[in-house]
């Protein structure tokens, strides 16, 4: 996830850098991204991560393609349009899954283990970033061009699903309530 953001946010101002299309879509990417990391944890509170992170990833695979959707639309208002929401949409995934993920790490590594969950989880996310602002940008130019490549990205995100609902299968804590909240009592 942190490796198609990484992409988005480099290569999306290259590939659109005339107008204010680019800076609206990444303005409604890091709006919907935070509000949506805020709310997937209270959320996650109430109903578990079980089937909160597939939702999250699909949500963040129908942003992408609208993306891709729109700037392979062209320069039209309609595509600009399709950019912009893409963006916002994608951005509402990525918050809710980097909030589920990482709630998701804690309760599976138990309550001994949260620093080393956290610096793991952490030094994935800087890594995915850092290396999708590289890796998209390649395979764009290498022939396909970005609104094929961020199609891709959307298909590899799609083949996540059974990871994430492998990692929040059964009644482990990571498929609950994952934030440390006892449901009855409201104490941790």
């Amino acid at each position: 996830m942190t490796l198609v953001s990484g992409g988005l946010v480099t290569f999306l101002p290259i590939e659109r850098p005339e107008g204010s299309v680019t800076t609206i879509a990444l303005l409604g990417f890091g709006i919907s991204g935070a509000l949506s990391r805020w709310r997937a944890g209270a959320l996650a509170d109430r109903v578990g991560s079980r089937m909160l992170l597939p939702g999250s990833l699909a949500v963040a695979v129908a942003g992408l393609l609208m993306v891709a959707a729109g700037l392979a639309a062209g320069h039209s208002a309609g595509a600009a349009a399709l950019v912009v929401a893409g963006a916002t949409v994608f951005g509402a995934g990525y918050g809710a899954v980097l909030n589920l993920s990482l709630l998701v790490a804690f309760a599976r590594a138990g309550r001994d283990a949260t620093t080393t969950a956290s610096a793991v989880w952490n030094a994935a996310f800087d890594v995915g970033t850092a290396v999708g602002a590289v890796a998209v940008g390649w395979v764009a130019v290498a022939g396909p061009g970005l609104p094929v490549t961020l199609a891709g990205c959307a298909v590899a995100i799609v083949l996540t699903v059974p990871l994430a609902l492998a990692a929040t299968a059964g009644g482990s804590p990571a498929g609950r309530a994952t934030s440390g909240r006892s449901r009855r009592s409201g104490r941790r």
